[in-house]
């Protein structure tokens, strides 16, 4: 049985509805002025008969001259390229006139044509699937990933070639709602006051990487952007390659609730402390978080990524932890390859997704070796091309770990890299009990645990 329905589906014609198609085409040559409405959910390639898709270039050509379009016109046009008789004559233009009545309802019958062309999309990207997952030698994972472009692609209408004259008014808007926020970039915000008056906020189809050395608090900087960035309201995908999801809720646990990291993992608590628990953990529960732990393969990590897209259209933000503990397949087996794909296409899921993906990565030991222990943009050469695919590279530094004279709660935030605008370093505080990074104030005291402390990973 299984196997009929199967010959039945390959025997069935493909989705179309040439009448939507023709009303579509009717109601333009009826009032050009649909043509602007249909551009908007229309392309050529959605038509099903090759007559309707010569038809609809003619028309667009036609408007984009600032010619009228109409019968005559139309009819001119396509005699001049010659395709007047291929796609039906004279007489099958003037039987548009007869699809539709009116031109009223023309979004409506364009909607139906571009169902009927996604229909078609979705049968072809599923055959070439099961055509891949027969024939190829792929792995199966990098089978799933191109699937899941490609109903990305389908659902959110990207990756598609568009004139300047559609992207001027999203770019005006950009700049008003810039304007409204008194000069900050409108982006997936961070929480830290300083950092966006100074940066902005973190820009979707960015590539921002954390450096640092061991201990200097990358993941705890990750995870405090991720809660703060989640919190109003952009949803948050978090890989954790070293650490189980339930390791990285317990430091959120902790930030959200202002009881130490230390005691929440000793199971340590004060009768204050039940009440502080419950309600962080009620107020994290409804945040739009989800996480994947303990995978490396940076393929299951790509098409993870793109089901949560999937499932949260509006996903602001991906944090990666972190870059070197992750797998990918190369042709040569050579660490800094792997770390240069992972980089590269990180990237390219920032854009795919139209999100902002914080990248972690390990520093060099360089820094280690001399006077002045801060790190550099140097420092992250040697992992692969993660300081070329960047648009922003931080680099945190923590001088108490190497001065215990110094402010245990000062951290620095090296802006090494910033592709669209001006570089420096700002001062942060860090909260080593909730593991909690914040705005820096001079008078803020430094936080003095001696212990049961532990460095901050």
């Amino acid at each position: 049985m299984d196997s009929q329905r199967v010959s039945e589906n390959f025997q069935r014609g493909s989705p179309q509805n040439l009448e939507a198609e023709c009303s579509v085409l009717g109601a333009i040559l009826l009032n050009a002025s649909c043509l602007n409405d249909v551009l908007g959910i229309l392309k050529a390639n959605d038509f099903y008969r090759e007559a309707h898709r010569k038809i609809f270039w003619a028309m667009k050509d036609l408007s984009e001259r600032g010619e009228p379009v109409d019968f005559i016109t139309l009819g001119d046009l396509l005699k001049a390229q010659g395709q007047l008789e291929s796609v039906g004559g004279s007489a099958y233009l003037c039987s548009f006139n007869e699809a539709v009545p009116t031109a009223a309802n023309v979004a409506h019958y364009a909607r139906i044509v571009k169902q009927y062309s996604q229909r078609r999309q979705l049968i072809g990207l599923l055959r070439d699937s099961e055509e891949q997952a027969y024939s190829s030698a792929d792995d199966p994972l990098t089978i799933v990933g191109n699937l899941t472009s490609g109903l990305l692609e389908l659902q959110s209408g990207h990756f598609q070639a568009f004139h300047i004259s559609e992207l001027l008014p999203t770019s005006l808007k950009d700049i008003e709602k810039a304007y409204e926020s008194k000069g900050r970039i409108v982006g997936v915000p961070t929480g830290l006051g300083e950092f966006e008056n100074s940066y902005g906020d973190l820009s979707r189809g960015d590539l921002a990487v954390i450096g640092g050395r061991t201990s200097m608090g990358k993941t705890s900087f990750a995870t405090t952007i991720g809660k703060n960035a989640a919190e109003r309201g952009y949803p948050l995908a978090f890989v954790s390659a070293e650490s189980p999801p339930s390791k990285i809720v317990l430091r959120l646990l902790s930030q959200a609730s202002g009881i130490e990291n230390v005691r929440l993992h000793a199971g340590i608590l004060r009768d204050a402390d039940f009440g502080k628990l419950i309600a962080a953990a009620g107020r994290l529960e409804k945040l739009p978080m989800w996480f994947l732990g303990g995978v490396r393969s940076w393929e299951t990590i790509k098409a993870w990524l793109r089901g949560i897209k999937l499932r949260e259209p509006n996903l602001g933000l991906i944090i990666i932890d972190y870059a070197q503990l992750l797998s990918a397949p190369v042709d040569e087996k050579k660490r800094y390859l792997e770390v240069s794909k992972i980089s590269a296409e990180s990237k390219g899921l920032a854009i795919e997704l139209n999100a902002a993906v914080l990248l972690l990565s390990q520093l060099s030991r360089d820094p280690e070796k001399q006077a002045d222990k801060r790190p550099k943009l140097s420092d992250l050469r040697e992992s692969g091309s993660l300081e070329q695919d960047a648009d922003l590279v931080f680099l945190l530094y923590r001088e108490f770990y190497y001065n215990k004279s110094k402010p245990r709660d000062l951290a620095e935030l090296n802006v090494a890299k910033n592709r669209d605008g001006r570089t420096g370093t700002i001062k942060v505080r860090f909260q080593e009990e909730t593991l909690t990074f914040g705005d820096w104030t001079e008078s803020a005291p430094a936080t003095d645990i001696t212990e049961g402390s532990h460095e901050a990973a």
